[in-house]
């Protein structure tokens, strides 16, 4: 991919490699959970030596400073995912985690130094084969050394420090996400450190706040922004101006500034100086770190290009069957389309890998849009969608909301 802006998608399910290894021409990289390599590492190691992608680990450490309930299943028992990564990070965190919520002021200097090499060691190493036959994804890399090319880019792209959610810049977690990223950077000299900033969506109204955040985190390169529970499609329009400006002083500070949880909202927002974002395939584009997730999968989902939001496939295929003409034309839909001898049919043929597939197709073309034209174009082309969905009423006829576009539109228009 040649943009300036980069699409990062999580790696949650090996259901997921076939299509990531299919679309690679089509994002930036790989996002992966702490929890999920530690408990399928064979799986996570195979998938990295053949994606050829940059990726990046996530250490999820922030769910130690919460309420366990979240790494639980619903028959209370600790999820094995969640049990491998405790397992790894051993003592003392071990005696603690999974029962109770890491206390920051009972950590002394040894444990917090413990927490940052453990971390570091996470994310460099747990890629690497665990028995003699398997080729660890360093030898691999030492392999094709002389061999890398442009199209030959898988290496870890930075070191995440052990980062914790925090509700104001007074909470003790913040003074230890903070310290912890100084002992990870002071630790580390062959991969940038990039912290995570994991925050209340209600600092966003205080200015002092923010910039106590940028004056301490100035010094690194880069950063992950992650709003708590910011729902690109739900949030009021102060809000999206908020986060707008929060972008535009951050971007002033940092080279790298990439939205952790985020959708088509956070593309858009690279006119502002976001520079990538990551996203679950069809969904996780918001996280609330302190929700707990509840059991069962996702509904099959398409993408609406009209109204810029995902729906579940009963709506779409209603609002389809009425206006077959306005059926998208991707190179997927196109095909399906053509093997499909009714819109029936082409929802009965429509499965999760052709919808993610369609969904992929339009954030890039999404992207490559935005970085083609200047703001005022994008505005002007979201403001004739939103005319469209009112005309054809997709919220009130077919449960289709596209309300958030005229929120996008006035937060844009907030900001210039």
């Amino acid at each position: 991919m040649d943009n300036d802006f980069d699409i990062y998608y999580r790696f949650n399910t090996g259901n997921e490699k076939k299509f990531l290894k299919n679309n690679k021409s089509r994002y930036h990289g790989i996002v992966i959970s702490g929890h999920i390599c530690m408990f399928y590492s064979d799986m996570v190691m195979t998938f990295l030596n053949g994606i050829d992608k940059p990726y990046i680990i996530d250490p999820v450490t922030y769910v130690f400073g919460l309420d366990p309930e979240g790494m639980r299943k619903e028959d209370g028992t600790l999820k094995k995912s969640y049990e491998a990564l405790i397992d790894f990070y051993g003592e003392p965190f071990e005696q603690y985690l999974g029962e109770e919520a890491l206390k920051p002021d009972e950590l002394d200097w040894q444990e917090k130094e413990t927490l940052v090499e453990k971390t570091i060691d996470l994310e460099k190493n747990i890629v690497e084969g665990k028995n003699p036959s398997q080729k660890s994804l360093l030898d691999y890399k030492e392999t094709l050394a002389e061999e890398q090319t442009d199209e030959s880019e898988n290496y870890l792209k930075c070191v995440i420090p052990p980062y914790f959610y925090f509700e104001d810049v007074t909470d003790e977690f913040y003074d230890l996400s903070l310290e912890l990223a100084r002992i990870t950077e002071d630790k580390t000299d062959d991969i940038q450190v990039t912290p995570v900033i994991c925050l209340s969506k209600h600092i966003l109204n205080d200015e002092h706040k923010i910039n106590e955040i940028l004056n301490d985190y100035q010094n690194f390169d880069g950063c992950f922004i992650w709003i708590a529970d910011f729902d690109e499609e739900k949030e009021r329009v102060s809000n999206l101006t908020k986060y707008l400006q929060l972008i535009e002083d951050f971007s002033e500070v940092f080279d790298t500034l990439i939205s952790f949880y985020g959708g088509e909202f956070s593309i858009i927002s690279s006119k502002k100086g976001l520079s990538g974002v990551v996203s679950g395939i069809c969904y996780s584009t918001s996280k609330d770190p302190e929700g707990v997730t509840s059991g069962g999968g996702f509904p099959l989902r398409y993408y609406i290009p009209e109204a810029h939001t995902k729906t579940v496939e009963a709506n779409a295929r209603i609002y389809y069957t009425n206006y077959e003409r306005f059926l998208c034309e991707c190179e997927v839909c196109s095909k399906l389309d053509k093997k499909a001898e009714s819109i029936e049919d082409f929802f009965e043929k429509l499965d999760r890998e052709k919808a993610r597939n369609h969904f992929i197709h339009q954030y890039l073309e999404i992207l490559n849009q935005v970085e083609q034209n200047d703001i005022s174009y994008t505005l002007s082309e979201l403001d004739q969608d939103l005319r469209f969905c009112e005309r054809y009423k997709l919220r009130e006829n077919y449960e289709i909301d596209y309300n958030h576009i005229r929120r996008w539109i006035k937060a844009f228009e907030n900001t210039f």
